[in-house]
């Protein structure tokens, strides 16, 4: 379980819009590793996927999550998360999947994307509590 100040940090450097790098245990032995916007709620980190993606496939596989997301154009500057993925199928996931949306698009986009999504897609959210957080600041 994160210390108060790991999340405290968290809170503040989750603040920004970032890209999430998701890495899932592959099938085939490797890494599978993709990048995501996510929205972080002060406790949980969400992604949202589609049932046809095989981070979907992975993580209902195998949970272990490993997630960096980085500030630009350092690489020196990160957090590094790990946990395992709780997924969530029910029709609840509009509105974490809204609030994804809503940190990276216009209020409206973020809007039009998500009733493109509930007319055409079968989506999840993904959910991660970090029970391992590891950060690095240049």
């Amino acid at each position: 379980m994160p210390a108060p100040d790991q999340i405290a940090f968290l809170n503040e450097y989750l603040a920004t819009a970032r890209i999430a790098v998701v890495a899932a245990n592959g099938s085939s032995g490797y890494p599978q590793v993709t990048p995501n916007w996510f929205n972080w709620d002060g406790e949980r980190l969400s992604i949202s996927t589609t049932r046809d993606r095989l981070k979907y496939k992975n993580f209902s596989r195998d949970p272990h999550a490993t997630i960096l997301i980085y500030q630009e154009p350092v690489a020196a500057d990160y957090v590094l998360l790990r946990g395992e993925v709780e997924i969530q199928d029910d029709d609840e996931i509009w509105g974490p999947t809204r609030a994804i949306l809503g940190r990276h698009l216009p209020a409206d986009k973020a809007d039009e994307y998500v009733q493109r999504m509930k007319d055409t897609e079968e989506r999840v959210v993904l959910w991660l509590k970090p029970d391992r957080i590891v950060r690095r600041n240049a």
